[in-house]
């Protein structure tokens, strides 16, 4: 698909000097997604409210570090209890 093959191509530079952190902002923003979504099993109770989140979670992640963008989320894995 399209969208895979764009992500192919920036991650072709992960490690470059240049545009190194384009691949490390993707990694880092597919991190947070999966942690959001996929560990911690949250969502949202609105289509408003997921938007104006996730867009706020997504603006926080960098390529250096994802810890401003999990703080965002408001809870910590240690509580959560998928069980």
């Amino acid at each position: 698909s399209l969208v895979s093959s764009i992500l192919d191509s920036a991650h072709s530079y992960k490690g470059h000097a240049e545009w190194g952190h384009v691949a490390d902002l993707l990694d880092n923003k597919i991190e947070v997604a999966d942690t959001y979504a996929v560990d911690m099993g949250l969502g949202s109770l609105s289509a408003n409210d997921a938007i104006t989140q996730g867009m706020a979670i997504a603006a926080a992640v960098t390529s250096d570090s994802i810890s401003e963008a999990v703080g965002l989320i408001g809870v910590s894995a240690a509580e959560i209890s998928l069980g």
